[in-house]
């Protein structure tokens, strides 16, 4: 192909010797993308008028490459650097700014801040499981300067790394990609902007890490990827999200008969499972101080609870947070609900998916609108139990209604996402992502504190819609790049 695309450009050429063709490596689905070098006064001759030229150049290489079975687009003009570095520095720059006038006086950092003032570093840890996360915030009490410089960077660090395993290609995107992290990572900090960001977002940037060093597998990051798994770890959200990515790589790399991969994957995961064991013993055995303080604080009643009832406490306070007006959370539903509603209208066309559309942001703004307004109504009495005296410091009502509405607005969100997404690999990897997003919260019924913590516990769910909506952005642009390639055919496949 290299060789018929430049005999093709160089008869077309005023400067034969300028051109040149490059190949990418493929990508997961197959993808070859050529790119087509010549001189700057030869760019005109090979777009032609209007295009016509390319397109037909286009259209060719798109035929032979379907009957090679290999995905031929070919992009026109000079090649872009593809890892452009400017958007990076100008939002470190700004991360940078915002930070030094962040206030660290409130909250639990204020508490942290006091403790670390009349506290050596072993008394801070004493009853702690967290050890990592809370030695590092012993340090940044110390001395708030590190974390002010350091946060900006980890945070930069988590937009370029989902940028790469996204594969998000325009610059917009990943401006978008780098102002919608801050949403969970900063506006959500309700403990506190140094205590949220070290218990939330530096253990999920490390565990993100820790699947991109396994999938580029340079020597450098897998050595890096230990000490970043062992902090990911230390933390039982991102603990239990990072095993079952590992898990998932593990299948993935024995289907690619990947097994030194597969095997590195299994062994991040038997670390990762250790921790996860440690943290738990050190959380809920002996006689852990804090532990106990939390429980006699926000749950006396937490140890008579059954395993079912921690699972519908964790259920009906994920629900509730999604959809309340008073929890920050909300904005990531109501945002996944309004894009999947624009993008069904746009993209689809059977009318019975518009209409289904419309669904989730209704329901979802009834739900809402209803437990803002509704409370003192008789409807509200019929719908919603009594609260369990078993359960009290916690505002537990799992009533059938609230129940059915979740599984409604679930069930219809994962319809149109079925409905939008074409392959079934991206499919799955878009509903797994939601699921776990999803069930990372519902971990938090198995926590004392699954009232008292506020939006922040709601950190791994709101990423993972962002990544899904980003994900499925990129598909499309994909989609459509490729149709244009091949002379406006808008299958994938052939593309």
């Amino acid at each position: 192909m290299k060789k018929r695309l430049m005999s093709l450009a160089q008869g077309l050429a005023d400067d034969p010797a300028a051109v040149r063709v490059t190949a990418d490596a493929p990508n997961e689905e197959g993808t070859t993308v050529y790119c087509l070098h010549v001189g700057e006064g030869d760019v005109g001759c090979v777009i032609g008028k209007q295009g016509r030229i390319v397109k037909a150049i286009r259209a060719m290489t798109c035929a032979v490459g379907t009957r090679s079975d290999a995905a031929l687009p070919l992009r026109k003009g000079s090649r872009l650097p593809a890892r452009s570095r400017q958007y990076e520095i100008w939002y470190l720059l700004l991360l940078e700014a915002l930070h030094l006038v962040l206030p660290l006086n409130w909250s639990d950092d204020s508490v942290f801040f006091q403790k670390a003032s009349r506290l050596a570093l072993p008394q801070f840890l004493n009853g702690s499981s967290r050890v990592w996360i809370d030695t590092l915030t012993w340090c940044f009490a110390k001395q708030p300067i590190f974390w002010r410089v350091l946060n900006p960077l980890v945070l930069l660090l988590l937009a370029v790394l989902l940028t790469r395993l996204l594969r998000l290609r325009t610059q917009s995107q990943k401006i978008v990609l780098s102002l919608l992290i801050l949403y969970p990572a900063m506006v959500m900090a309700d403990a506190g902007f140094m205590a949220t960001t070290l218990n939330y977002l530096w253990p999920f940037a490390m565990g993100v890490f820790v699947v991109y060093a396994l999938l580029d597998c340079k020597p450098w990051r897998v050595v890096l990827a230990i000490p970043a798994l062992l902090f990911a770890a230390n933390m039982q959200q991102s603990a239990v999200g990072l095993l079952a990515a590992l898990a998932i790589l593990v299948f993935f790399f024995l289907q690619q008969k990947q097994s030194r991969k597969a095997l590195l994957a299994a062994g991040y995961g038997v670390l990762t499972l250790a921790s996860l064991g440690f943290l738990y013993y050190t959380s809920f055995f002996g006689e852990n101080p804090r532990f106990l303080r939390e429980t006699a604080r926000y749950f006396p009643n937490f140890a008579a609870l059954s395993l079912l009832q921690k699972v519908e406490l964790g259920f009906s306070s994920t629900f509730l947070g999604f959809s309340s007006l008073t929890n920050r959370a909300t904005a990531a539903s109501a945002l996944l609900c309004l894009f999947l509603c624009a993008a069904a209208l746009r993209r689809e066309e059977k009318k019975w998916v518009k209409i289904l559309a419309f669904v989730p942001p209704g329901l979802l703004t009834a739900i809402a609108l209803f437990r803002l307004t509704g409370r003192n109504t008789r409807l509200w009495q019929l719908l919603s139990p009594a609260v369990d005296p078993k359960l009290s410091h916690a505002v537990y009502r799992f009533s059938l209604f609230e129940t059915a509405a979740a599984l409604l607005l679930l069930g219809v969100i994962l319809l149109l996402l079925l409905r939008l997404v074409r392959t079934r690999k991206r499919q799955a990897l878009l509903c797994g992502i939601l699921a776990l997003g999803f069930g990372l919260r519902l971990l938090m019924g198995f926590s004392p504190t699954v009232w008292a913590s506020g939006c922040r516990t709601f950190f791994p769910s709101v990423m993972a819609v962002i990544v899904c909506i980003m994900m499925m952005i990129e598909e499309w642009n994909a989609l459509r790049i490729n149709s244009s390639s091949c002379g406006g055919k808008p299958s994938a496949t052939e593309c």
